[in-house]
């Protein structure tokens, strides 16, 4: 029999559990990024700053300046959905993406990055490629290159990173401490432990952390489970 014990100290015990708790932004790297700035994950957090951050764009009496840093798919879907949902809602804001390479959605075909160029440039949201930040300020970013960009909010969207429990807990992790599991998403060092999402990480069959491969393991992981 297993146990979790809970950021409260309270204990779940199990027979068998299944865990689908996502990963975190890569920002270990980047000097003040979790003391300035929104990551996206886990998601119950950054819905509540995500309501502080509308309710101040509201109020605002001129354009707030916001920072998106990852240009990848992630990062232009949280962009453009931002943007609408604030100018739907009559508040002020300026967006930025910002990305250290040489392309927005750098895995995707050349006429995909054109088409979001296009939509990105006729929305107004401005693009700075070749961009690396070197810290996080409560001002806004300090760039690679020694200037501030001022920003008001700073949404951090820049990959996927493992959770530190995982590997704590005493479970079997991959190289990077995402949740080692086999082609039944069981875990390879515990078979009471299930694992789905980008939490996990298939061994034998590596998929790249996205929403669309989690998605595909629900239906094998349920089928597993009551089994």
């Amino acid at each position: 029999r297993g146990t979790a014990r809970c950021v409260n100290d309270a204990d779940q015990f199990f027979d068998i559990v299944s865990i689908d708790t996502g990963s975190t932004p890569i920002t270990a790297n980047i000097p003040g990024a979790d003391q300035h700035g929104m990551p996206v994950k886990p998601v119950a957090q950054f819905l509540e700053r995500w309501a502080a951050l509308r309710a101040a764009a509201r109020n605002a009496a001129t354009d707030l300046h916001i920072a998106i840093v990852g240009a990848g798919a992630g990062g232009i879907e949280v962009a453009l959905a931002m943007q609408y949902r604030i100018h739907g809602e009559s508040g002020r804001a300026q967006f930025t993406i910002i990305s250290d390479g040489p392309a927005i959605l750098a895995s995707h075909p050349a006429g995909v990055q054109r088409r979001l160029d296009a939509i990105l440039s006729a929305r107004g949201i401005a693009v700075r490629l070749h961009t690396p930040v070197r810290r996080a300020l409560p001002d806004g970013l300090e760039l690679d290159d020694g200037n501030l960009l001022p920003a008001n909010h700073v949404v951090w969207i820049t990959g996927a990173a493992a959770p530190a429990w995982p590997h704590n807990s005493g479970l079997q992790t991959d190289e990077r401490g995402f949740i080692a599991v086999n082609s039944e998403l069981q875990s390879i060092s515990h078979p009471q432990v299930f694992a789905a999402g980008d939490v996990a990480s298939m061994i034998a069959t590596p998929r790249p952390k996205s929403g669309v491969y989690a998605v595909r393991q629900g239906p094998p992981l349920a089928e597993n489970l009551r089994r």
